[in-house]
């Protein structure tokens, strides 16, 4: 039986007892914020594309000490908490299988009922007795203490914002209790004397909470929302099993069945609900909403699924490894992991993967929300982190995992100006301020923001057509630019964009070229494979920018074999891919004195080793200008094997060459 515990809201609610200090110990409701380390993780599970669905094994270990009674796992799969036998709540972290903290209550019993915080930090216990008691492991004594029914204790839950208590009793009344004590009161069940069986469940943007009761037939006879208003919408569900709540909708389902609710507003902060539900042919043993998504994950007998909530179809599945035994397992979509515990209190944790988009769109909003927020904390954290990264999870070129952060900075940077023309982003500089040793990635986004700011100003005309005071303020924000960013090469550790903002610096200074190669030399030193760096400096050595002749070719040449191997090919080929914005692929062996060979041998080895999408297509698009059928036909393989398609829009005109290798590749 699975009762889940509720949505841990990232970045937008706070974290409950966080730290040890909690909502339900403070004077004034003052949520903290998510620590930075909490949103680079969850960055970090963001930063891919689209994967193909799996379910491999990470971890297991043994439970210790007496039997298991009860469990209940965060929404984030990190933690266990375990009830046994003799009533001790036993909290496990389910990524090393270490034992946090195994506390025994006053109070202690094997039929209370538990819930865990999607985050871990904190459990909640109701008892027989009817007391209910707030830990937060390892801490032995409990933190808050509710005498809210004489009668035993038949669930308990958190709200979706952690600073409430929701319980229910055996007759299915319900209570509900916010942090500083302050009861709603209670809300009664269908009768006062006969047992019921009830489940309650809470989630959402408008903080709803769920409950509903279950008739002698086994059906359900009625659902509350927010524990009192009653849905006249029954649901034929025989016989209800689970329950899960996330965002605006709550979801019930027993062995075969399944049924889920989404809210309409109907002003005045009225909702009303509509149900949707299915049979499912195959042993339904769990389901479980994922968090701002319309999407179902269901575990059957045979497969773990992700299904639509417009239609309940399944949108993507996995077939089940031979030993995951699916009655002892539960799905934890927002961890993107299932648990399976055994009676004999054996645990394997799975990794397991249903996308049906990659996480990048989520990623970006997220970053630039919290950019918008000043954190700018996580973000040098996850730059560290990134840094040096080539292996990018966008389809982009002259792009990197660290230049995915800046653009999604600089989208929020018109609302983080100020008035100060010194200083025209007071945020930022602020952050500089106060943070010397912590400030490179500030001062590298300040760097392109006034690059950008230069660029703007001096428009996108001829060099000619430019205004006086137009130049006078681009090259004040180029000086500016380079203010900035130069405190970064005197600390010890550089990051790989540092270089490449160098680089930009030079041309646009009109630096010495000796200068230049300095920084190109350490660049090669500390980061020999990050593109971008030498592929600045190639477009700077076209003719329009002071280069000679031939010396763009020649610069990618010397750099590409100087890494050598395939390493080498793809840097020939990535420099190419930044020069092409400028001279056309038509040109680029004529005018700048590239191999169209190498060209084409390096964009293979992107797309043999990548799933750069853009890249694959771009190689098709220069095996058709260039006649070169073999490799358009290894390319398109590529893309079967990716299950992609080719993407026409980048290409200027149709190409039968390019039709012609696809349905190759399509043969068997």
């Amino acid at each position: 039986m699975r009762f889940n515990s509720l949505c841990f809201r990232l970045a937008c609610l706070f974290v409950l007892l966080a730290s040890g200090i909690s909502a339900f110990a403070q004077d004034q409701p003052q949520p903290p914020k998510p620590p930075a380390e909490k949103l680079v993780e969850s960055w970090a599970k963001l930063a891919h594309r689209k994967r193909p669905p799996q379910i491999h094994k990470a971890n297991e270990f043994d439970l210790s000490g007496p039997a298991v009674s009860k469990t209940s796992i965060s929404k984030d799969g990190s933690t266990l908490l375990v009830l046994d036998t003799e009533g001790a709540l036993v909290t496990w972290n389910l990524k090393t299988g270490e034992q946090i903290a195994r506390i025994l209550p006053e109070q202690a019993s094997p039929d209370s009922e538990i819930t865990i915080s999607d985050n871990g930090n904190s459990v909640v216990i109701g008892y027989p007795s009817g007391l209910i008691e707030v830990y937060v492991p390892p801490k032995t004594k409990p933190l808050i203490r509710y005498d809210a029914f004489k009668t035993p204790i038949a669930m308990v839950r958190l709200s979706a914002d952690q600073n409430r208590v929701i319980a229910i009793d055996q007759f299915g009344k319900s209570f509900e209790v916010d942090a500083f004590g302050k009861s709603k009161g209670f809300d009664p069940g269908p009768t006062e004397d006969t047992v019921v069986q009830s489940l309650i469940a809470a989630g959402g943007r408008q903080e709803p909470w769920w409950k509903v009761h279950v008739g002698p037939e086994n059906k359900v006879t009625d659902v509350y929302y927010d524990g009192h208003e009653r849905s006249e919408n029954h649901l034929e569900l025989e016989p209800p099993q689970f329950i899960d709540s996330a965002n605006d909708n709550f979801m019930v389902g027993g062995p075969h069945q399944l049924a889920w609710v989404i809210l309409y507003y109907k002003g005045e902060d009225k909702y009303e609900p509509t149900f949707k539900q299915i049979d499912i042919a195959e042993t339904l043993y769990d389901a479980a909403l994922v968090d701002y998504n319309n999407w179902i994950w269901t575990l059957t007998d045979k497969r773990l699924e992700v299904r639509e909530t417009s239609f309940g179809r399944p949108a993507k599945f996995v077939e089940l490894p031979a030993e995951l035994p699916p009655e002892h397992t539960q799905i934890l979509p927002n961890g993107e992991t299932l648990v399976t515990i055994t009676p004999e209190g054996h645990v394997t944790r799975w990794d397991a993967y249903l996308d049906t988009t990659s996480g990048i769109s989520r990623l970006s909003v997220s970053v630039s929300n919290e950019s918008f927020r000043q954190r700018f904390d996580a973000l040098e954290m996850i730059a560290q982190q990134w840094n040096g990264r080539v292996d990018h999870f966008e389809d982009k070129e002259h792009e990197t995992p660290y230049t995915f952060l800046m653009r999604s900075v600089q989208a929020i940077a018109p609302r983080l100006k100020g008035s100060d023309e010194d200083q025209p982003y007071p945020s930022l500089h602020k952050w500089i301020e106060e943070n010397p040793d912590n400030s490179q990635f500030m001062r590298i986004v300040l760097f392109r923001l006034y690059l950008a700011d230069g660029y703007r100003i001096r428009g996108g005309g001829y060099a000619n057509s430019v205004p006086e005071d137009a130049w006078e303020a681009f090259y004040d924000n180029m000086e500016k630019s380079w203010e900035v960013v130069a405190p970064v090469f005197d600390q010890q550790d550089v990051p790989a964009e540092a270089y490449t903002c160098a680089i930009i610096a030079g041309k646009n200074l009109q630096w010495e070229r000796e200068e230049v190669n300095k920084y190109l030399r350490q660049a090669f030193e500390k980061y020999p494979n990050y593109h971008r760096t030498f592929a600045e400096e190639a477009v700077a050595r076209l003719p329009r920018w002071g280069g000679r002749p031939g010396e763009t070719g020649y610069l990618a040449r010397f750099t590409a074999d100087k890494l050598g191997g395939v390493e080498g090919d793809i840097m020939y080929a990535r420099i190419a891919q930044h020069v092409s914005r400028f001279v056309s692929w038509d040109d680029i062996d004529t005018e700048t004195d590239f191999s169209r060979e190498r060209i084409m041998k390096g964009m293979l080895a992107i797309t043999e080793t990548t799933e750069d999408a853009f890249a694959i297509n771009q190689t098709l698009l220069l095996a058709a200008k260039w006649e070169d059928e073999e490799s358009g036909l290894k390319a398109a393989k590529r893309l079967v094997e990716l299950d992609l398609r080719p993407v026409s829009q980048i290409w200027p005109e149709k190409y039968d060459l390019i039709d012609k290798v696809y349905r190759q590749a399509k043969m068997p």
